[in-house]
């Protein structure tokens, strides 16, 4: 509960930052938080700060769809950081 608290901090900062809001929503996803975590995955696609990459939006928009389909969001697999 730590690192998502943390990453909530940084992202309030850098809501532009796709690493952030990646890492955020598998800190979410691994204490079994589908809401949190779908917001977190989302922040990249709604922020106009920075553009987003077709790909990156891709990826993320993947993701918001296996947490929303999942039954237990524990069993999503995380997301990798599209920056590494």
């Amino acid at each position: 509960a730590l690192v998502a608290k943390r990453l909530e901090e940084v992202a309030q900062v850098t809501p532009a930052n796709i690493g952030t809001a990646a890492e955020l929503g598998n800190a979410w996803l691994r204490l079994g938080q589908a809401g949190p975590a779908i917001r977190a995955y989302r922040r990249p696609l709604q922020q106009r700060e920075m553009p987003l990459d077709a790909a990156v939006a891709a990826h993320f928009r993947a993701q918001i769809a296996r947490v929303e389909g999942a039954v237990d969001p524990r069993t999503v697999p995380l997301m990798r950081n599209p920056w590494m």
